[in-house]
């Protein structure tokens, strides 16, 4: 299920791969604003799932399917770590916007690597994925005591 209620910060789980600043983002986002998390997925009805961000110049769409990263025993691995891919109970929407979200490193337009991999998503910084999915300007403070 992509959602299972109103999306929030309890659907985090980071798994396998160093982008806690994503996971950190999108669920805060959730937490303050739920639609704008759930108006950035489009239901495709057919498995798959077209994920909105914003680029620097433009509006960009990944389509993603219900495929992800699993261990062997049927449990997601990266977003939702320990959490059954296959259980209609699973909320997948974290999973699914981490998927895109290193699909769309791709384009470009991310700022990041330019690979369709996971391991292109690795480290980051939350103001730069809040521009991403809200669309406005983030900014990042550095507090030093």
């Amino acid at each position: 299920v992509l959602f299972s209620g109103t999306p929030s910060r309890n659907d985090a789980r980071q798994g396998y791969l160093g982008d806690c600043y994503f996971i950190a983002s999108v669920t805060s986002i959730a937490d303050q604003t739920p639609a704008a998390i759930q108006n950035m997925f489009l239901d495709n009805g057919d498995g798959t799932f077209t994920v909105r961000f914003f680029g620097p110049t433009a509006t960009d769409y990944v389509t993603v399917n219900r495929q992800l990263p699993a261990l062997a025993n049927g449990s997601l691995a990266y977003a939702g770590l320990g959490l059954s891919v296959s259980s209609g109970s699973t909320s997948l929407w974290v999973a699914l916007a981490e998927k895109a979200y290193a699909q769309w490193n791709e384009t470009g337009q991310s700022g990041r690597d330019g690979t369709n991999t996971y391991a292109g998503i690795e480290g980051g910084w939350m103001s730069n994925v809040n521009r991403q999915v809200l669309g406005y300007a983030s900014v990042s403070y550095t507090h030093l005591t």
